[in-house]
């Protein structure tokens, strides 16, 4: 708890009073927190919210015969469980896409460097041709007078 509430306030020192960017940053940052509060308390109150369309159709109507309060039990319980599926996948879907892009950021960022490291290989080459043709012109400079005697 302590390094959460110190990053938060580095990075609210870090960041300069420029308009409303700083307290939206601030606010992402600290709705982390209350997120993983939230996450918490879901985790205790989840199983109850499951189970309770399963025994709601299996005790009520009162009237109807237990046959087909079964029959609804198992069909509340099969939609929980797809529903259960259906949040799974979208969780993955969601954390899919977040990989994809983290590796198309690093696919880039590595062509980024490897021109960089292309051109940083030209840089000796040019150096080199630039130094040869200086001498070359101060050599031209020396023998002109020679030249035109």
């Amino acid at each position: 708890r302590r390094v959460r509430q110190k990053t938060i306030t580095c990075v609210r020192e870090a960041v300069p009073d420029r308009g409303e960017a700083p307290n939206l940053l601030q606010r992402r940052v600290g709705s982390f927190g209350a997120m993983w509060e939230e996450a918490k308390l879901t985790s205790r109150v989840l199983p109850v919210v499951l189970i309770l369309p399963v025994l709601l159709c299996a005790i009520f109507p009162r009237g109807a015969p237990f046959r087909k309060r079964v029959v609804a039990a198992t069909a509340a319980g099969a939609f929980v469980v797809a529903a259960a599926l259906f949040i799974g996948e979208l969780a993955l879907m969601r954390a899919e896409i977040a990989v994809a892009r983290r590796i198309r950021t690093f696919a880039l960022t590595d062509a980024l460097a490897n021109e960089a490291e292309h051109i940083g290989a030209l840089l000796p080459f040019a150096s080199a041709a630039s130094i040869c043709l200086s001498g070359f012109i101060t050599f031209g400079t020396e023998v002109n007078p020679y030249a035109a005697s």
